[in-house]
């Protein structure tokens, strides 16, 4: 694991390549604690944070629990991410929620993935339609 910053009297916090596990280290002298976060998918539009939390609490300690809506509509995209403070209690959920039916819709359950970064975005002959243009 590489550390990433370091401020005086407060700690080093150090984030591997796996998307969801963060490191803190306090003083150099503490355990690691790692965090695995979730993505859920096909959840209900009436479904907000505060149910998507409750959901997942049963197998363990949330720390985060965000359903992502969409920007100009304001109305939910149907899906969201947990973030479980131990991955034992991740990996029990999403085995125990992948494929079970909520709110009349069956939820998928997987671990989250890291981003992509934007594709075909300025300076770069991909114009998202597949294909290798070479020139415009």
């Amino acid at each position: 694991m590489k550390v990433t910053g370091f401020v005086t009297g407060a700690g080093a916090v150090g984030v591997s390549g796996d998307v969801g596990r963060v490191a803190v280290c306090r003083k150099r002298t503490e355990t690691v604690m790692s965090m695995k976060k979730l993505f859920v998918g096909g959840i209900s539009w009436a479904t907000n944070d505060d149910i998507l939390r409750e959901m997942f609490a049963t197998y363990g300690s949330v720390l985060d629990a965000k359903v992502i809506y969409d920007r100009d509509t304001g109305r939910s995209r149907g899906f969201g991410f947990v973030t479980f403070e131990e991955d034992g209690d991740a990996e029990e959920a999403m085995g125990a929620l992948d494929g079970e039916e909520v709110d009349g819709r069956i939820i998928r359950v997987n671990e989250a993935k890291e981003r992509n970064p934007r594709r075909g975005y300025r300076n770069e002959f991909n114009d998202g339609f597949g294909g290798d243009r070479e020139e415009f």
